[in-house]
């Protein structure tokens, strides 16, 4: 990690990097999807499972890196099942 993103993740507070973690997070009821969420829903597994391979045998960011890659899907599968 450079000093610049440390110092970075020093300035954010509690509060904002709660809301960047629960971001990156599966909600409880993935992958699952009401039949009205079906055009963000598919669209968001899709992306997930293409971006979410590991690149090498051990990998343990794989999930993470496909994440920060699908949060504009991952935001709106979310808001569509939250309805």
């Amino acid at each position: 990690m450079s000093q610049q993103q440390a110092s970075t993740i020093q300035q954010l507070s509690n509060e904002e990097i709660q809301k960047e973690i629960s971001s990156l997070t599966l909600p409880k009821y993935f992958p699952t999807y009401k039949i009205q969420c079906k055009e963000v829903a598919e669209p968001f597994f899709k992306c997930f499972s293409e971006k979410s391979v590991k690149t090498q045998k051990g990998d343990r960011l794989a999930g993470i890196n496909g994440l920060k890659q699908c949060v504009e899907e991952l935001n709106k599968y979310k808001e569509c099942m939250e309805q």
